[in-house]
């Protein structure tokens, strides 16, 4: 999808433009680019699509470039044993990672950005950026013999807080790094790192007007890291950067604040609506989000376009913050809709009328659906009765997504019974079959292969071919908390205790089937447990 990135400019749009989050997997610029979101909530990449590599190559881009620019866009869930972004320090170059948010990330023993080359000839800028959540040797490694590091927010990360290798000029000024795993600046340089006007958990030696002090932040367990009444407002020093993270203007009272946001003047919850104008929409000037939605108050107004006062507001059953990260748009109705049937073999003529698969129950009401896929009564050929739904193998494929509601449970099972084709494994796996978080699908050998989460691979349960053509039952049992799958064929129990895989909702299970390439896929039976049906 973004194979545009080859040109010297790539803008990227926002999720009313594409619809979608963008995926990108080990690419390696050799030239200047400046790539630009519209800003970091509607602009997201995120993982994955699986290498299972270790090394110090980008697991999303490797710069070997002199100029690069990376700007307003979130990333999330890239997992590997690699940094997201590797950089090449040994050309003359300048590096500016501006207005960013990385969160929910695991680089196992790399760093978030991290550099490569033996030598520190870069311009390096780290600027108005969110790190929070992630797992990773450090957040980030600033290489090189001029180091800005201004107004970032690092906290309560598996990681160093911030890693600095300089030779000559190096600044941070105005950010709040506390809460990390180890040390909150690891400064390795030959030359001088200032440090100013900084709130560092421990304190840092030399720091000039700095401290240590736990910051009010407003609503940190739903991501929001503005301060409240907090140490940090007021507390910086003006320098070039004008605009918070959410395009709020610096400084807002006789000086800037320090941290990714700035603190409005007349905004209790510094959701950047003030006081008055949440009066005017009804909203709670108390807090961010009044609805709870996942979305401020303000990013519902003035991005989404949504009610601030209702949770979904497009009637979709998908709360308006869970939207974007799944590719779909919270002003507007995208089709998904709660599949609340838990015992069909679509046999009832009625809901499931012949032909046309938008003729159906699924069709008209509860599913997103793609190609060519039919309602076909073919007798004694069905697993269960005489009626199977069929995605037909044309291209585009064809595909469904449905969306079951978790009712609170914390465990349940999937009962649903496909005929899959023997094809050449996904090399994207949101390609595969998706029961409750477990993608699986048939490899040419004919062995079931279930997709780890975790480690970014396929398992391949090669104790039993499958004979082509068969019909298989499976059996998935989920653990919410856990975030784990059970896996049983046929009453055989093949996969135990396998982390899921991609966007996992709170409230629902997301389930999606499709065609194989050019192969037809064929499903039945589909039953929902609240408990064990062994």
């Amino acid at each position: 999808m973004i194979t545009s990135i080859l040109n010297i400019l790539f803008v990227f749009g926002s999720v009313k433009d594409f619809g979608f989050a963008y995926t990108l997997s080990d690419y390696s610029l050799t030239k200047n680019v400046l790539i630009m979101g519209t800003n970091p909530d509607e602009t997201i990449i995120m993982g994955p699509l699986s290498s299972g590599t270790s090394s110090n190559s980008g697991r999303m881009l490797n710069i070997t470039a002199p100029r690069f620019v990376l700007s307003n866009v979130t990333l999330r869930k890239l997992n590997d044993d690699q940094p997201i972004i590797s950089y090449n320090t040994d050309n003359t170059g300048t590096f500016v990672f501006q207005n960013l948010i990385f969160k929910d990330n695991n680089t196992d023993t790399k760093a978030l950005i991290q550099p490569t080359g033996t030598e520190n000839n870069s311009r390096i800028y780290l600027l108005n950026s969110l790190f929070h959540d992630n797992t990773a040797l450090a957040n980030a490694e600033m290489k090189g013999n001029f180091l800005k590091v201004f107004n970032n927010t690092i906290v309560n990360n598996s990681a160093e807080g911030i890693k600095i290798t300089g030779i000559g000029d190096s600044w941070m000024k105005n950010n709040i790094i506390r809460g990390n795993l180890t040390t909150e600046i690891d400064d390795v340089s030959t030359g001088k790192v200032i440090v100013e006007y900084c709130n560092i958990e421990g304190g840092y030696l030399g720091a000039l007007n700095s401290y240590d002090s736990v910051e009010n932040f407003a609503d940190s367990a739903n991501d929001y890291y503005r301060l409240i009444s907090s140490p940090g407002i007021d507390a910086g020093t003006e320098i070039f950067i004008k605009y918070d993270l959410e395009k709020i203007s610096r400084p807002q009272n006789s000086t800037a604040d320090i941290g990714v946001y700035e603190q409005p003047q007349n905004d209790n919850d510094a959701d950047g609506l003030t006081n008055a104008e949440e009066t005017t929409e009804g909203t709670n000037p108390d807090h961010p989000d009044s609805d709870a939605d996942g979305l401020s108050d303000y990013d519902e107004i003035n991005i989404y376009g949504t009610n601030p006062l209702l949770a979904d507001t497009d009637n979709d059953f998908v709360a308006d913050g869970d939207e974007p990260a799944i590719g779909m748009d919270p002003e507007v109705y995208d089709g998904i809709c709660v599949l609340d049937m838990y015992d069909e073999s679509f046999e009832n003529t009625d809901r499931y009328p012949e032909g046309d698969w938008s003729q159906s129950i699924w069709g008209q009401q509860t599913t997103s659906y793609s190609g060519n896929i039919k309602l076909k009564t073919v007798g004694t050929e069905a697993f269960d009765g005489t009626r199977i739904v069929e995605l037909q193998g044309e291209i585009p494929e064809s595909y469904n997504i449905s969306l079951i509601p978790r009712n609170g449970l914390e465990d349940y099972w999937i009962y649903w019974a496909f005929k899959f084709p023997r094809a050449k494994l996904p090399t994207n796996v949101n390609e595969a079959v998706n029961v409750a978080g477990g993608y699986m699908a048939i490899n040419e050998n004919g062995f079931l292969c279930l997709y780890d989460g975790e480690k970014e691979k396929w398992l391949v349960d090669s104790s039993e071919s499958i004979p082509e053509g068969n019909w298989l039952n499976f059996t998935v049992h989920r653990n919410h908390s856990g975030k784990i799958v059970d896996v049983w064929v046929d009453g055989r129990a093949v996969f135990s205790n396998v982390p899921i895989f991609g966007i996992d909702l709170e409230n629902f299970i997301r389930m999606s089937f499709s065609s194989v390439g050019e192969f037809n896929i064929q499903t039945d039976k589909f039953v929902g447990y609240p408990e064990s049906p062994f």
